[in-house]
């Protein structure tokens, strides 16, 4: 009985996706549809602590490039979201940085700063009508998962995400990630 149930809402899925729009035949091609966005970030940090306390600074320049590729034509369409992060460390003052709460630069559990950070990262995505899955590096906006973008460098997440937009008006998002990548900050 399930299985009758799953193929006809399944029939009729297939069926109203014909009656749709469908993004993958409006495609124009994998260069011609692609995009390219370079965001260049300046932030400073000045904490002033109170009773004999060192104060604490930090200041950094950082790039973030974020590539997106278009489609290719066909049945299924192929394409390529990748990113690109780096950060300058400006000044931390004299001995200001790293430790107690300004941790832009900060590595690991030891408190050193370093001089600069990088990370890159890619996916695949796939679309068939209007229906897409991507599989990779990502930084998604969901209203249950949103990388953090309130720092130097944005976090991001690994994983699978697919998201359909069959029905006129309504997105469809599922997915699974793995791994969550937090930027030094």
């Amino acid at each position: 009985m399930l299985n009758k149930r799953i193929s006809l809402i399944a029939l009729g899925m297939l069926s109203a996706t014909q009656a749709m729009a469908n993004d993958q035949a409006e495609s124009k091609g994998f260069v011609q549809d692609s995009s390219l966005k370079v965001l260049l970030r300046n932030a400073y940090i000045n904490r002033d602590y109170k009773d004999g306390n060192p104060d604490k600074a930090e200041w950094g320049q950082a790039a973030i490039g974020t590539f997106s590729s278009g489609f290719t034509q066909g049945t299924v369409g192929v394409g390529v979201d990748a990113f690109g992060l780096y950060a300058l460390r400006l000044d931390g003052g004299k001995g200001r940085s790293g430790a107690g709460g300004i941790d832009f630069f900060k590595q690991g559990d030891s408190g050193s700063a370093a001089n600069d950070l990088s990370k890159g990262g890619a996916a695949v995505k796939f679309r068939l009508s209007s229906t897409t899955l991507t599989y990779g590096d990502q930084m998604p906006a969901l209203p249950v998962l949103n990388y953090d973008n309130s720092r130097l460098l944005p976090e991001s997440y690994t994983g699978t995400l697919i998201t359909s937009k069959e029905i006129k008006g309504l997105e469809l998002n599922a997915g699974r990630f793995h791994r969550r990548v937090a930027q030094k900050r």
